[in-house]
């Protein structure tokens, strides 16, 4: 099966060296391009890379680098050609899509996925589908290079929508856990021996499994974890779409903020859980 992949990441590049250690015949393309070689393959053009391929999977930055990328390999894509997007984007760029391919005869099917750099590096990811019941159930064989748990929700742009209410979530749980991280070191109790012991009770979540450590330790680097800019584009599209159906999102109004203010006073490129950078710095003491 030939596989073209576009977009080598922080999510893209395990994701696609998965699909290679799985021994799929793959072509990968970057902007960088020196990111392709650290795969061992051959930088080529972005046509050339998408050209004859079964399956086109994309991992890119926003709505519009999606775009521009879908409307520059429209006119390579062979008929019957399956291509899938992981980037998280709006639902309406997702539907807008799955009817341009499909004008070409070629499948579209967004499929955003959860997890984090840690599930992309392990091949664990949880991903979410919108597109033609038929096309996912041939695709779940080579996704499953790279994730461990695959749903079908119907028509295409459901994908998108069930990863906004993923995204949601955890911007609330990040804002909770930083509190009580804040909370427990202020108090003088061993923080370092509570949290694992709590990850296992009623208040246990991945996202404290996975970010207590970064936040108790203040250990933030850039482009390690899942950016706070992504999570501020992500909370912008859930907004922007919770408006057009009546959805109530007020903490996540409340959180875009305190994103904004994260990327635009601190570090764009920190995990997400550098909420808690907002208490430590006391940014927040007249709010």
């Amino acid at each position: 099966m030939k596989v073209a992949f576009l977009g080598l990441g922080i999510m893209g590049m395990p994701m696609a060296m998965h699909l290679k250690s799985k021994g799929y015949n793959l072509t990968v393309w970057n902007r960088d391009q020196k990111k392709v070689l650290q795969l061992g393959l051959l930088p080529c053009s972005l046509e050339d890379t998408v050209e004859n391929r079964d399956y086109v999977m994309m991992c890119l930055a926003n709505d519009d680098s999606v775009q521009e990328v879908s409307r520059k390999i429209l006119p390579f894509l062979k008929k019957g050609a399956v291509v899938i997007d992981h980037t998280t984007t709006s639902a309406h760029l997702a539907k807008k899509l799955y009817h341009v391919f499909q004008e070409r005869d070629i499948h579209f099917m967004d499929a955003p996925m959860t997890g984090g750099q840690t599930g992309a590096e392990n091949g664990t990811l949880v991903m979410m589908c919108g597109g033609d019941q038929a096309v996912f159930d041939k695709s779940k064989t080579v996704l499953s290079a790279y994730a461990s748990v695959l749903e079908y929700f119907g028509k295409a742009g459901n994908g998108q929508l069930c990863k906004m209410v993923n995204q949601i979530c955890i911007a609330g749980i990040i804002q909770a856990l930083a509190e009580g991280v804040d909370f427990a070191q202020k108090s003088g109790i061993d923080a370092e021996k509570l949290f694992p012991i709590i990850a296992n009770g009623a208040g246990g979540s991945w996202q404290m499994k996975n970010r207590h450590i970064m936040m108790l330790r203040r250990d933030f680097q850039e482009n390690v974890g899942f950016p706070v800019e992504w999570m501020l584009k992500d909370l912008n599209l859930c907004l922007k779409e919770g408006a057009e159906i009546g959805a109530s999102l007020e903490l996540t109004s409340w959180l875009k903020d305190k994103y904004r203010r994260i990327k635009e006073e601190i570090n764009s490129r920190f995990d997400a859980s550098a909420l808690i950078l907002l208490l430590q710095n006391k940014l927040d003491q007249n709010d």
